[in-house]
């Protein structure tokens, strides 16, 4: 009767833990969105820019961006070095446009043996596999898109 109990126990235990991880990984998100959302933003009215981007996809499904979300390859996403998570940026490519969230830290590049560096062929952006199949250059590697920057949130302190 103990043991039966005992093991009764250390799965109700196990079971809790685990959904109280998935909870606080839940609410960790639902936090930097808050954050995102309740951020001093500038809007602005940029001019259109030149920019070389390439896409990235299924080798990256599933597994978190930088800003802490997991990578579907379906959504308007994009990677950039150094513009803030949540910028948004309208891009196009002959005449055919589309709005995309930065949520990822890139381009790079992988070298053998190595960690990830810049690229040598150097690029402004990578695109979810979404976001270039909407544009049409899933198949023709590296291009040069037209952007706009839409929406930038200002850093909160």
């Amino acid at each position: 009767m103990i043991p039966r109990f005992l093991s009764w126990l250390i799965i109700f235990l196990l079971g809790t833990l685990i959904s109280l991880t998935s909870l606080h990984t839940h609410l960790s998100t639902l936090r930097s969105l808050e954050r995102i959302q309740e951020a001093p933003k500038a809007i602005l009215q940029s001019p259109q820019v030149q920019i070389r981007a390439s896409w990235y996809g299924p080798g990256y499904y599933g597994r978190k961006t930088a800003s802490g979300e997991v990578f579907t390859g379906r959504e308007m996403t994009a990677a950039h070095r150094d513009l803030p998570f949540g910028t948004l940026v309208e891009l196009c490519r002959d005449g055919n446009c589309i709005t995309v969230r930065v949520n990822d830290r890139g381009p790079y590049c992988e070298y053998p043996g190595s960690y990830y560096y810049p690229c040598d062929n150097p690029r402004d952006m990578d695109l979810s596999e979404g976001a270039a199949e909407v544009l049409g250059f899933k198949t023709e590697g590296v291009v040069t898109l037209y952007a706009r920057y839409l929406f930038i949130p200002v850093p909160t302190q």
